[in-house]
Protein backbone atom coordinates (compact mmCIF):
# COMPACT_ATOMS: atom_id res chain seq x y z
CA UNK A 1 0.00 0.00 0.00
CA UNK A 2 2.92 2.38 0.67
CA UNK A 3 4.83 1.74 -1.96
CA UNK A 4 1.69 2.72 -4.24
CA UNK A 5 1.36 6.28 -2.40
CA UNK A 6 5.15 6.55 -3.67
CA UNK A 7 4.88 6.03 -6.90
CA UNK A 8 1.84 7.97 -7.28
CA UNK A 9 3.35 11.06 -5.68
CA UNK A 10 6.47 10.61 -7.48
CA UNK A 11 4.60 10.34 -10.67
CA UNK A 12 3.13 13.42 -9.49
CA UNK A 13 5.93 15.02 -8.46
CA UNK A 14 7.22 14.63 -11.84
CA UNK A 15 4.15 15.96 -13.98
CA UNK A 16 3.99 19.01 -11.44
CA UNK A 17 7.73 19.78 -12.54
CA UNK A 18 7.50 18.95 -15.72
CA UNK A 19 4.66 21.42 -16.16
CA UNK A 20 6.63 24.55 -14.41
CA UNK A 21 9.88 23.44 -16.16
CA UNK A 22 7.25 23.86 -19.45
CA UNK A 23 6.36 27.36 -18.12
CA UNK A 24 9.60 28.52 -17.20
CA UNK A 25 11.74 27.76 -20.36
CA UNK A 26 14.47 30.24 -21.58
CA UNK A 27 13.12 31.70 -24.54
CA UNK A 28 14.80 33.91 -27.18
CA UNK A 29 14.03 37.41 -28.56
CA UNK A 30 14.82 36.75 -32.51
CA UNK A 31 17.81 38.34 -33.86
CA UNK A 32 19.29 39.89 -30.67
CA UNK A 33 21.07 38.55 -27.69
CA UNK A 34 18.19 39.03 -25.53
CA UNK A 35 16.35 35.75 -23.51
CA UNK A 36 13.62 35.80 -20.93
CA UNK A 37 12.19 32.94 -18.09
CA UNK A 38 8.40 34.14 -17.86
CA UNK A 39 7.57 32.77 -13.94
CA UNK A 40 5.16 33.81 -11.41
CA UNK A 41 5.52 31.89 -8.10
CA UNK A 42 2.72 29.08 -8.34
CA UNK A 43 1.98 30.33 -4.81
CA UNK A 44 1.70 33.92 -3.85
CA UNK A 45 1.39 35.15 -7.65
CA UNK A 46 4.80 37.54 -7.58
CA UNK A 47 6.80 37.81 -10.71
CA UNK A 48 10.05 35.84 -10.55
CA UNK A 49 10.73 36.66 -13.99
CA UNK A 50 14.34 37.07 -15.80
CA UNK A 51 15.64 38.77 -18.73
CA UNK A 52 19.18 37.69 -19.75
CA UNK A 53 21.37 39.62 -22.39
CA UNK A 54 24.63 38.30 -23.62
CA UNK A 55 28.07 40.21 -23.80
CA UNK A 56 28.32 41.32 -27.42
CA UNK A 57 31.91 40.08 -27.27
CA UNK A 58 31.09 36.81 -25.78
CA UNK A 59 28.01 34.24 -25.01
CA UNK A 60 29.70 33.65 -21.97
CA UNK A 61 29.23 36.67 -19.83
CA UNK A 62 25.42 37.51 -19.19
CA UNK A 63 23.51 40.34 -17.84
CA UNK A 64 20.51 39.67 -15.87
CA UNK A 65 17.68 41.22 -14.60
CA UNK A 66 15.56 39.23 -12.01
CA UNK A 67 12.36 39.81 -10.93
CA UNK A 68 12.27 39.69 -6.93
CA UNK A 69 8.30 40.39 -6.41
CA UNK A 70 6.69 43.45 -4.86
CA UNK A 71 7.83 45.08 -8.20
CA UNK A 72 11.36 45.24 -7.37
CA UNK A 73 14.10 44.04 -9.95
CA UNK A 74 18.03 43.53 -9.57
CA UNK A 75 20.92 43.29 -11.97
CA UNK A 76 23.73 40.62 -11.44
CA UNK A 77 26.77 40.24 -14.16
CA UNK A 78 27.54 36.41 -14.50
CA UNK A 79 31.08 35.85 -16.06
CA UNK A 80 32.95 32.81 -17.45
CA UNK A 81 35.78 33.65 -14.88
CA UNK A 82 35.30 32.25 -11.42
CA UNK A 83 35.00 35.35 -9.27
CA UNK A 84 34.57 34.00 -5.61
CA UNK A 85 35.87 30.86 -3.82
CA UNK A 86 33.18 28.41 -2.64
CA UNK A 87 32.28 30.50 0.80
CA UNK A 88 30.44 28.59 2.88
CA UNK A 89 29.99 31.82 5.03
CA UNK A 90 28.29 34.30 2.75
CA UNK A 91 27.45 36.94 5.70
CA UNK A 92 31.25 37.48 5.60
CA UNK A 93 31.39 37.40 1.86
CA UNK A 94 28.66 40.02 1.64
CA UNK A 95 30.75 42.28 4.15
CA UNK A 96 33.87 42.17 2.10
CA UNK A 97 33.20 41.70 -2.10
CA UNK A 98 33.27 45.67 -2.02
CA UNK A 99 36.94 44.84 -1.75
CA UNK A 100 37.60 42.08 -3.84
CA UNK A 101 36.26 43.94 -6.85
CA UNK A 102 36.23 47.16 -8.43
CA UNK A 103 33.10 47.65 -10.87
CA UNK A 104 32.06 50.41 -12.92
CA UNK A 105 29.12 50.30 -14.92
CA UNK A 106 28.87 52.51 -17.77
CA UNK A 107 25.56 54.07 -20.18
CA UNK A 108 26.75 56.36 -22.38
CA UNK A 109 28.85 59.21 -21.04
CA UNK A 110 27.57 58.83 -17.35
CA UNK A 111 29.68 56.09 -15.26
CA UNK A 112 28.62 54.42 -11.28
CA UNK A 113 30.38 52.66 -9.51
CA UNK A 114 27.66 50.15 -7.61
CA UNK A 115 27.44 48.74 -4.24
CA UNK A 116 28.56 45.10 -5.19
CA UNK A 117 26.52 42.03 -3.83
CA UNK A 118 26.62 38.40 -3.69
CA UNK A 119 23.91 36.48 -5.94
CA UNK A 120 22.97 33.59 -4.07
CA UNK A 121 23.24 31.92 -0.35
CA UNK A 122 23.98 28.71 -0.02
CA UNK A 123 25.40 27.64 -2.79
CA UNK A 124 26.70 31.27 -3.55
CA UNK A 125 27.41 32.24 -7.47
CA UNK A 126 31.05 32.06 -7.59
CA UNK A 127 30.95 33.84 -11.00
CA UNK A 128 28.68 36.65 -10.71
CA UNK A 129 28.22 40.05 -8.75
CA UNK A 130 25.01 41.38 -8.03
CA UNK A 131 24.35 45.40 -8.37
CA UNK A 132 22.20 47.84 -6.05
CA UNK A 133 18.91 49.01 -6.56
CA UNK A 134 20.09 52.62 -7.43
CA UNK A 135 22.44 51.05 -10.03
CA UNK A 136 19.60 48.36 -11.30
CA UNK A 137 17.13 50.77 -11.45
CA UNK A 138 20.04 53.09 -14.11
CA UNK A 139 20.45 49.68 -16.03
CA UNK A 140 17.01 49.03 -16.54
CA UNK A 141 16.94 52.83 -18.14
CA UNK A 142 19.47 52.54 -20.39
CA UNK A 143 18.52 49.90 -22.09
CA UNK A 144 14.79 51.06 -21.86
CA UNK A 145 16.27 54.55 -23.52
CA UNK A 146 18.42 51.97 -26.11
CA UNK A 147 21.87 52.78 -24.85
CA UNK A 148 24.74 50.25 -24.45
CA UNK A 149 25.83 49.70 -21.08
CA UNK A 150 29.27 48.62 -20.54
CA UNK A 151 30.66 46.89 -16.96
CA UNK A 152 33.93 46.86 -16.57
CA UNK A 153 35.31 44.70 -13.80
CA UNK A 154 39.40 44.61 -11.85
CA UNK A 155 40.42 42.25 -9.62
CA UNK A 156 42.09 44.11 -6.06
CA UNK A 157 44.26 42.40 -3.86
CA UNK A 158 42.62 39.91 -1.77
CA UNK A 159 40.43 39.06 -4.53
CA UNK A 160 40.42 35.34 -6.27
CA UNK A 161 41.04 36.78 -9.59
CA UNK A 162 43.37 40.07 -8.72
CA UNK A 163 44.76 40.33 -12.31
CA UNK A 164 41.52 40.31 -13.91
CA UNK A 165 40.63 43.69 -15.99
CA UNK A 166 37.47 42.81 -18.38
CA UNK A 167 34.98 44.60 -19.55
CA UNK A 168 31.61 43.64 -21.50
CA UNK A 169 29.31 45.45 -23.54
CA UNK A 170 25.59 44.77 -23.53
CA UNK A 171 23.30 46.08 -26.01
CA UNK A 172 19.79 47.09 -25.56
CA UNK A 173 18.39 45.24 -28.18
CA UNK A 174 15.55 43.11 -27.46
CA UNK A 175 15.58 44.04 -23.91
CA UNK A 176 12.33 45.76 -24.09
CA UNK A 177 10.60 42.89 -25.82
CA UNK A 178 12.08 40.72 -23.39
CA UNK A 179 11.28 43.03 -19.87
CA UNK A 180 7.76 43.09 -21.35
CA UNK A 181 7.55 39.26 -21.47
CA UNK A 182 8.09 39.18 -17.99
CA UNK A 183 6.08 42.31 -17.22
CA UNK A 184 8.23 44.36 -16.44
CA UNK A 185 8.70 42.94 -13.30
CA UNK A 186 5.35 44.44 -12.14
CA UNK A 187 7.62 47.58 -11.73
CA UNK A 188 5.22 50.70 -11.68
Amino acid sequence: MVSRFVRWGAALALVLSSAVHAETQEKRIPGTKAFYWAFRDPYTGQNMGTVILDAEQTNRASLFMKCLGDGNLNFFVSTPVRLLADDDRPYDLRKQIGNLYRVTVQFGAETVTPTLGIVGYLPVQTQALAFDEDTSARIYSAFVEGRLVKVRIEGRGGALQRDLNVSYTFSPEGFVDASEAVDACDAG
